[in-house]
């Protein structure tokens, strides 16, 4: 066994070889993502979850911590997202009712011209 030194250092003559603890499901996900969902939809990550961090970044203050302490940064962090979510949702709500008013109007022209 002389060429078996020059494989290993180890004292008990064993190759040892580490893997994180979740390296299988870490190498799914890479699988996942390499299918032709998997790029689309990581495509689509600039438009939705970069987005949601930039404008925090920008106009909600979290570009640096201010708190002290890793409970006060997460209760922070939590009731920034929180406000974002409620920003969206918000939004999707105006756009829902723009597209009723648009419809009732509509509907309502139709009806006087008849």
């Amino acid at each position: 066994m002389p060429i078996f030194s020059t494989c290993t250092t180890s004292q008990n003559k064993q190759k040892t070889v580490f893997r994180h603890i979740w390296q299988l499901y870490l190498d799914k996900i890479e699988q996942n993502r390499l299918t032709t969902w998997g790029k689309a939809t990581y495509k689509r990550r600039k438009e939705t979850i970069e987005r949601l961090f930039g404008t925090a970044k920008e106009h909600h203050n979290l570009r640096y911590t201010h708190e002290n302490g890793r409970d006060k940064m997460h209760m922070k962090l939590g009731l920034t997202f929180a406000c974002l979510n409620m920003k969206k949702l918000a939004k999707i709500m105006a756009n829902r009712d723009r597209g009723k008013v648009k419809f009732f109007n509509f509907w309502m022209s139709f009806k006087m011209i008849r």
